[in-house]
């Protein structure tokens, strides 16, 4: 059992527990709620990183359609070589953050 007081300082309930098993119960229950909540933020960060890597692939393909279609030397070639490597290098920085939340 647990008793429930009110701090009006803070706004705030306090649970109180009565024994030691409330107490063991009430902390495996906060455990449970911030593993849950890493793991939602987790996998919000994937599906933020995957679609973004999908958009820089697009983007990518754009890249190589324009450096195919002009003049090597033209500013139009750079450009996309340009923005075609930016667009490696953070699909490949997306990669690693995917790696590390995998492995968490």
């Amino acid at each position: 059992m647990v008793e429930t007081s009110f701090n009006s300082r803070r706004n705030a309930a306090i649970f109180v527990p009565y024994n030691q098993n409330d107490m063991a119960k009430l902390s495996q229950d906060k455990i449970e709620w911030i593993l849950s909540l890493n793991a939602k933020q987790a996998q919000e960060q994937i599906r933020k990183l995957t679609k973004e890597n999908r958009d820089l692939e697009k983007q990518c393909e754009a890249a190589n359609k324009v450096m195919a279609s002009v003049a090597k030397d033209s500013e139009a070639w750079k450009t996309a070589e340009a923005n075609l490597k930016s667009y490696k290098k953070q699909i490949l920085e997306n990669n690693a953050m995917l790696r590390e939340l995998a492995a968490q």
